[in-house]
């Protein structure tokens, strides 16, 4: 596991979305919450089970909070987790990206 790509991973997700949803909000069903807010809550909650090595629970939970709120991913985040997890991506994971893909 490429511990630098997974850091590069989450400042790049927190800097487009970040970018791309200024002053949106995002919906889930708890209740609506400032775009910008969302993402920083996502993202910390990220590192916090990175630090704790849970980085299959964490990318996992990491795209389904996205998923649930209907923020996008690009091509060079999926990118990126095959690279983190050196192409052998794990089938939850692979799974939730199908998500956004439609692959």
């Amino acid at each position: 596991m490429n511990k630098a790509l997974l850091n590069e991973l989450l400042e790049y997700i927190e800097m487009q979305l970040k970018l791309n949803n200024k002053q949106e909000q995002v919906e889930d069903d708890k209740g609506s919450y400032q775009t910008n807010n969302y993402i920083d809550n996502v993202i910390f909650e990220t590192k916090e089970l990175i630090e704790y090595n849970e980085v299959v629970i964490a990318l996992e939970n990491m795209l389904e909070n996205l998923y649930e709120v209907s923020l996008c991913i690009d091509d060079h985040v999926r990118e990126l987790i095959y690279d983190i997890f050196a192409g052998e991506i794990p089938e939850s994971i692979e799974k939730l990206l199908k998500c956004f893909f439609k692959v």
